[in-house]
């Protein structure tokens, strides 16, 4: 071998020392899939191929017998069922009312209006306490303005820690 042909030889043996691409990789296990596959279908072949050889006798002999021996045959006759007569609806009957009679809304002879004339003996005892036409004093003026309450103690002032803001038309 010649100088110039060594660095290549050594080049290759560190190509070979390289891992496989992911296509490499993806190409070898199609191959073993491939092989599995060939090997799957020919064991199925063959298993078949016993199976059917074992049962073959059985089948083979049922058939000699059937062709021997002659088969009864049975006439069955149809059933016909007859209709059921037809559905009577049933009457329902129905209840008898009593005819109520009715009363004239409007009487013969109008009963006359009374006015009502107020009592004259009306035993009246004036109260000294009992002030009448006097109105009540004015309720008291609200504050204006937001009302401040005063925390002390242990009492620390409200703050707002979350909720929605509100939507303004």
């Amino acid at each position: 071998m010649s100088e110039a042909q060594k660095p290549t030889s050594a080049r290759r043996t560190q190509d070979d020392q390289m891992p496989p691409t992911v296509m490499e990789i993806i190409a070898q296990e199609e191959e073993q899939d491939k092989n599995l596959g060939r090997i799957a279908v020919v064991l199925a072949a063959i298993l078949h191929v016993v199976i059917f050889a074992i049962s073959w006798p059985s089948f083979a002999g049922a058939a000699r017998d059937a062709q021997q021996t002659k088969s009864k045959i049975y006439v069955v006759k149809q059933v016909k069922f007859k209709q059921p007569p037809p559905r009577q609806d049933q009457q329902i009957p129905k209840p008898r009312s009593k005819k109520v009679p009715i009363p004239d809304p409007t009487p013969d002879e109008p009963e006359p209006i009374r006015d009502e004339e107020p009592e004259e003996d009306i035993d009246f005892v004036p109260d000294d306490n009992l002030i009448l036409g006097v109105p009540d004093a004015p309720p008291p003026p609200e504050p204006e303005g937001p009302i401040r309450f005063i925390v002390g103690g242990k009492i620390t002032e409200p703050k707002k820690i979350s909720g929605p803001n509100p939507l303004y038309p």
